[in-house]
Parts: structure tokens; sequence; C-alpha cells
């Protein structure tokens, strides 16, 4: 904080006499000078300090950390917070701001009822963007913007967007027509450029998964993609092939070792037309 000191200099008289002092005497600062203290501003205006550079300095709100219980302030429990809400957030858990109508951008003011309190409070627009996801109600939790479907990304898997008819696309991401898991159109947030998505601390830490699937001429096998400590795993599902006497659902079609036919060559166990048999030689 900067204090300016107002004095007021004189020039003494000695006894009456009409010399002055000399002049390195002049200019006395006097004790009793009133001390002004300039206080400090925070909303946009110049404290009128300069730094080294030359230019002026500013200091705004955001630079200013909440106090706890204030909005933004970290908690575990809502009994911690002023607004009586402590959210989740793409920043962690931290205290809700209250609202009517506006809020910040990529939040929204929604009601969220605990117990039988009723609270209007900013929630995150994308809170569960890029999550893996099976369903529509996967991307849509209560503390959320809603409006968030559940992206079919082919044999990748499914991953959560984010609804876009109204807010503007966090960085790394654009607003485009996209399918969800049960074929509905709609504009949602996805990756630019066609990038895949990644596993979120917090998707890391629920092990979030999604099912992919391998196809090729012979079928399509289903498995799962999980978000692990060291990100989001490759697809396990095994590779479709011609069906063989193994004892295995080899094209993945829900079915064992069926139309071989009566000539095969090998000695396990299969199954032919739903009976168990044992392979030995050709004609079995």
């Amino acid at each position: 904080m900067r204090r300016l000191v107002l004095a007021l200099a004189f020039i003494w008289a000695c006894g009456g006499s009409d010399t002055a002092k000399p002049a390195s005497d002049a200019h006395e600062v006097r004790k009793d000078a009133v001390e002004l203290v300039v206080p400090r501003e925070v909303v946009g205006e110049e404290v009128g300090e300069e730094d080294p550079s030359g230019s002026d300095t500013f200091e705004t709100l955001a630079d200013v950390p909440p106090a706890p219980g204030e909005p933004g302030y970290p908690c575990n429990e809502n009994g911690q917070c002023n607004s009586g809400v402590c959210l989740e957030t793409p920043q962690g858990k931290v205290c809700a701001q209250p609202c009517v109508e506006n809020c910040p951008e990529g939040y929204t003011c929604k009601n969220l009822t605990f117990g039988a309190d009723l609270y209007s409070v900013c929630v995150p627009l994308f809170l569960l963007l890029c999550d893996p996801c099976n369903e529509n109600k996967d991307c849509n939790a209560d503390a959320t913007g809603g409006g968030a479907a559940c992206v079919d990304f082919g044999a990748n898997g499914r991953f959560c967007g984010g609804d876009c008819s109204y807010s503007p696309c966090p960085s790394g991401y654009e607003c485009t027509e996209v399918a969800d898991v049960n074929g509905t159109k709609s504009k949602q947030c996805v990756p630019a450029g066609g990038a895949e998505c990644k596993c979120s601390p917090r998707a890391i830490k629920a092990g979030l998964s999604t099912q992919c699937y391998q196809k090729n001429e012979f079928g399509q096998c289903k498995g799962q993609r999980k978000c692990i400590v060291s990100g989001l795993t490759g697809c396990d599902a095994a590779t479709p092939a011609k069906e063989t006497c193994d004892g295995l659902d080899n094209d993945c079609n829900g079915l064992t070792d069926e139309n071989l036919g009566t000539q095969i060559e090998c000695e396990v166990k299969a199954v032919l037309n739903g009976e168990v048999r044992v392979c030995k030689g050709k004609g079995e």
C-alpha cells in the first residue's frame, strides 16, 4: 500500500531577524506532518504504483483468493460452504456460487435439492465432457447443465459430449452434430479435429469404462476400454475369426463351433447343433 506523506516546509526566522536560515535548513519536514494513506483498489482501478517496466499496476477481484466458505473455496461437504452446496467442478470440489439467472462462462444456474432444502447455484456445463459412457444418463448428473449425449464413436467406444446449443465449447473442442447411442442426432461438444477423448482425474478415480469392438469379415467382437492411472486403455475385444472346432465362439456371434458340417478335423469337445460332441478325425 502506497503511503503519501505530505509535509509543509517553512522558512524559520531567527528571533525577529529578517535573515533567513541557510539553504540547507530551508526545507525541514515537520515531525507532526499529516500522513495520508491511499487505500488499495481491487476492482480494475489504477493503484498508481509503477512496476519496473514503467507500466501501471492493476488488480482485479479474480486475483483475490476466496475466503473460507465463499464461492470457489475448496470443500468436502455442504456444511463447509456459505451457499450450503459443495459442488464438484472441473477444478475439484469447491463451494458453489448462488445465482438467480446469470453465472460465469461455462456454468449455468440450476436448482439443486438436498433433503428438504432447495438451492439455486451455478453448476458446470461440461463437468462430464469426454467421460466414458454407455447410456445418455451417464452424461447428465444432477449437478451439471444437462442436455449432454453419450456419443457413439463406433469401434473406439462411447464418450460423453456436451450440449453446445446455447453455450460455446471449451478450448480443444468443437460443436458438431453427432449421433448418440440411440441414433438420435444433436449438436454436442466433441474433441476438435477428430482427436480421441482422454480420461479426466475424476474418471480415472471412478474407473469409468465404455464398450468397444473389433470388426472384420468374420464378425464383430465386443470388449471394453477403461480409465486407469496411465490413461484410457485400448479395446480388449478379441479379433473375430473363422469358426473352428475348438470349443470357442471364434466369430463372436453367440454360438460355439457352429456350421462346421460333418467333415471336421479335430480331437476336442465341441458343441454341434446344441449338443456336446467329441470330434475324432473326420466324419463325427
